[in-house]
Order: C-alpha cells, then structure tokens, then sequence
C-alpha cells in the first residue's frame, strides 16, 4: 500500500535538477535505491516530474506530465529501487520505470473516503463488480495468476466510472507454478483463498475469484471478511463461514497435515502465558449463511448480491463459480439495466 507523501517543493526546480544532471550517479537514488525525483525534473526530455503520489516496498510513484504538445497529459511513472536485476535493463539513470495512465485513488481509499468505514453503495459495487470479473476473464484466458487482488490494488478512475486492476508485482503464468516453502503465503492474508493455506495444486485462476469476493464484501461493509493474518486463523474463520472442507480436498493437501489431525488444531496464544496451546475442533457453528448479517434498501439486488458473493466464497475451487459465469450472474447483469 502506498503512503501519500508528497515531494518537499523546491525553489528553483531548474537550477536543482539541472545541477543533479552533472551530480555522482550515487545521488540518484537514496541509501535504499529508490529514485529520487525533483520537482521539475525532465525524464528522458519526455515527461516533467509534477509531485510524488506515494511510495511502496518496491517502487516509487510519480505524477508527471508529458511534453509533447500533441498529446500533453497527466500519467504516472513507476521507478522500482534499484537491484542487480532492474540494472540490466534500466533506461533511466540506472532505473527501470514504467509509464503509465494517471489514476486517482484506490478501492480502500474509496471506501474510506465515500464510505466513511462503512462501505459504498450497493449499486456502485456492481458497476466495480462487473469491471473486475471482466479483469479476471481476460486473465484467465491469458494464462495468468494476479495473486494478489485486494482493494489496495485496485485503482479508480478521477471520473469514479472505471476501475483498473494494477501492481502485477507477484502475478505468475498458470504454467509456472512452483511449489515452495513460501507457497502458503501466497496472496496477502485476507484475500488468501484456503486451497493456497492447504496446499491444492495446481492452483486455478480460482485464486484470484476468492481475492475478489473479500474485496467485494469490504467494499459493502467497510471491514475485512478475515481480519486474521494467521493461515491456521484464516482456516478457522473460512470453516465458520462455510462449514468443514471437503475431505477430498482435505486429502490432496501438501500442508493439510500442519492444521489437521484427525480434527482441526487450532493455534493460539495463552493470554497469560504467552505461549501456544492447541485446540482439537471437530466442528464449527456456521451461519445459515455466510452473508446472512448483510442487508440493505434494496431486497431484491442484496438477494442476488449475497448469491454472488456465496458462490464466490465456495471453498472448493472446482465449485467456485468462474469469471465467465460471473458475468451472466443476475447482480452483475443489473449493471446492463
């Protein structure tokens, strides 16, 4: 997630940036190599540096303008700190940097800053719904795994009509799948679809189908659906939404067996002790349905809306409905009406 931290304004941009062109290359970049901009700095006499929109773990965010009469525009370049790999292919003062459409703020910023905590309207959520199962039928015709979908990474338009999905920093080709030590923390924490914890590969683009149904009960609610970041926690809690895993699925696992034994072992800290105890589950009390706590003004577009988001949440992959499917869902066809 980015940190809106803006450039420090300079006085003279000019004679700044114009002394950094003759500056030791060691002052491009900070003692962590990420770029270091000036307002008013040229980029490859193509694009002016405007303002810093943010700053991540791996890259920084410019806004810039481009100096082509022609076509002049606002976009963002994304400069990732340097490494032995980025040198190699670096165009501009030892950084790589992506150029890119200018967008406005993200889904959790829109959430907070429309929704007030709470969320956003119902029938906003299935224009940005639609958009986005549009996003995951396009990549799973391309073969590819996002693997990271949560509302930070996805961008909303300054008009608020469009949504784009971004930061394909951790996407992989479906062909690629290697299985590894760091497999189970694949996705942030509570987007994390339980085949990844469990360990059912090869995976499907089914991954990214779960991200995107906790995406779309936090945009309605304003809360995460798995406020955990524990694997063992997050296993808890999806038991408790939709009942106990299929035992096939179960059977299949790499890593079933650091959760279950013959039951689920539940970890958690003593409060006095500080240590770990284990807790045999053999069942759950699982809602009647798992969104049964959603309501709104409209019955009928929260019906379908609950329906979709059920369907999305299957714990099964094989179950999960699929983009395509998605798209002929009566909540997201409302947004043709």
């Amino acid at each position: 997630m980015f940190s809106e931290t803006p450039l420090t304004e300079i006085t003279n941009p000019e004679a700044s940036v114009q002394g950094l062109r003759n500056d030791n290359p060691d002052n491009w970049h900070d003692h962590e190599f990420y770029y270091k901009a000036r307002i008013g700095e040229t980029i490859n006499s193509k694009y002016q540096v405007k303002a810093s929109i943010g700053s991540g773990m791996f890259s920084t965010v410019f806004l810039a303008k481009t100096l082509l009469p022609e076509c002049e525009q606002e976009i963002a370049i994304k400069i990732p700190r340097k490494n032995d790999l980025m040198l190699r292919s670096a165009k501009y003062r030892e950084h790589l940097c992506l150029v890119m459409e200018s967008l406005d703020l993200n889904l959790r910023q829109i959430t907070n800053k429309y929704g007030r905590n709470r969320g956003i309207n119902l029938k906003t959520i299935c224009v940005y719904a639609h958009q986005l199962m549009v996003a995951l039928q396009h990549l799973a015709h391309c073969g590819i795994f996002h693997c990271d979908i949560k509302p930070d990474n996805i961008m909303v338009t300054k008009s608020r009509r469009s949504i784009k999905l971004c930061d394909f920093g951790v996407a992989m080709f479906a062909r690629d799948q290697t299985p590894s030590a760091e497999t189970p923390y694949l996705v942030s924490p509570s987007y994390r679809a339980p085949e990844i914890i469990l360990g059912v590969a090869p995976y499907s683009h089914q991954i990214d189908m779960w991200s995107a149904g906790c995406c779309l009960y936090e945009l309605y609610t304003g809360k995460f659906l798995f406020p955990v970041a524990t694997n063992n926690g997050l296993l808890k809690q999806q038991m408790e939404l939709k009942g106990a895993f299929p035992k096939a699925m179960l059977k299949k696992g790499a890593f079933t067996g650091m959760h279950f034994n013959e039951n689920f072992e539940f970890r958690q800290l003593d409060p006095v002790t500080k240590l770990e105890t284990l807790r045999s589950m053999a069942s759950f009390n699982v809602k009647t349905s798992c969104l049964s706590d959603l309501t709104g003004e409209d019955g009928a577009l929260m019906s379908r809306f609950k329906n979709l988001l059920e369907r999305m949440l299957t714990l099964d992959p094989s179950k999960r409905i699929t983009p395509d499917e998605a798209l002929k869902h009566p909540f997201l066809k409302s947004v043709c009406k």
